[in-house]
């Protein structure tokens, strides 16, 4: 009696009746591209609504100022105001261009 060819780890190399490993080896590369898909979807889903949102308020915030206010002021203020209340770990390298035009009525 051979001692290693009871071991579990050797009985299932030489195990010739099922075919489940080749399929899961096949598919594990697909599926941790799946997967990793998904994390920077979600990821960058939730930097999006934090960045809405944080814009949104932004724009609420320095609308009263607006009209008394040139473009350069009102773009250092929503700028200040902005980096303020945005914080996100994974954006960087932002920056608002806060412009806005009258409407002349005729």
């Amino acid at each position: 009696m051979n001692i290693h060819r009871d071991l579990p780890a050797v009985r299932f190399l030489y195990d010739t009746h099922g075919s489940a490993l080749p399929v899961f080896v096949l598919l594990l590369p697909i599926l941790l591209a799946v997967i990793g898909a998904a994390i920077d979807y979600s990821r960058a889903a939730a930097a999006n609504t934090k960045l809405q949102a944080a814009l949104e308020a932004t724009a609420l915030a320095i609308s009263t100022k607006a009209p008394s206010l040139s473009a350069s002021e009102l773009n250092v203020q929503a700028n200040a105001y902005f980096s303020a209340i945005f914080t996100h770990a994974g954006v960087t390298d932002w920056s608002i261009n806060a412009s806005y035009s009258t409407v002349n009525g005729s």
